[in-house]
């Protein structure tokens, strides 16, 4: 049993990177842009260092249980950024207009679907009579959460619309689109935007096209 000790530290660091790198790829193949994936993957990272300074504010130690929720922690991070940057890419305009549209379309889906739910069974966590569940499971999953969602809907819209990359067209080539990383295009594609009864982020017509979001869970 503490044989595994002496290698924990070196197993959570390879497990974790891999599922980075697994990552990584998903969000090249889903967003077709390299400065896209990449800061998912600062955002991600960012929130498994804050879990790392949670786990010794909390008292948590690195074990067998403690590594398999930490590398657990990459995938769920995911979810509360992969759809507000899809959204992002997307939609048309300036950074500051495309980061409003996704934070309209998907941002409460994040919150009501992924945000809510996890955290309300999270807490069933702490009722659990084993410290085993309350420390473990409860405490790193309730940080995951919380810390998810702070950098979902705070710190990544904000670095969208400081350094987000341009629109990615459906026509547009893989090799154009993903090497694309300033957004000057977006300024070339201003929305058409109407005085009244119309859509503060999107025209008429530019928001017909855009993806459907509000049946994501």
């Amino acid at each position: 049993y503490y044989d595994q000790y002496n290698y924990i530290t070196g197993v959570a660091i390879l497990n974790a990177c891999l599922a980075l790198v697994g990552i990584f790829l998903l969000c090249v193949v889903l967003l077709r842009n390299l400065m896209a994936s990449l800061i998912v993957l600062l955002t991600i990272c960012m929130i498994l260092g804050d879990k790392m300074g949670i786990m010794g504010l909390w008292n948590i130690d690195l074990n067998a249980v403690s590594v398999v929720n930490f590398v657990m922690a990459v995938g769920i991070s995911v979810e509360f950024c992969i759809h507000i940057t899809v959204a992002f890419m997307r939609a048309k305009g300036t950074r500051e207009q495309r980061v409003t549209f996704a934070m309209v379309e998907v941002g409460s889906s994040v919150i009501s679907g992924i945000t809510i739910t996890k955290f309300l069974g999270v807490m069933m966590l702490s009722f659990a009579k084993s410290e085993i569940f309350v420390i473990y499971y409860f405490r790193m999953y309730f940080a995951i959460v919380i810390l998810g969602a702070a950098h979902g809907l705070m710190f990544l819209p904000i670095l969208l619309s400081l350094i987000g990359p341009p629109t990615v067209a459906e026509e547009q080539g893989f090799f154009s689109a993903f090497f694309a990383f300033n957004a000057h295009d977006s300024q070339d594609s201003k929305p058409n935007v109407k005085a009244s009864n119309d859509y503060s982020i999107m025209g008429a017509n530019d928001y017909s096209s855009a993806p459907n979001y509000s049946s994501m869970e």
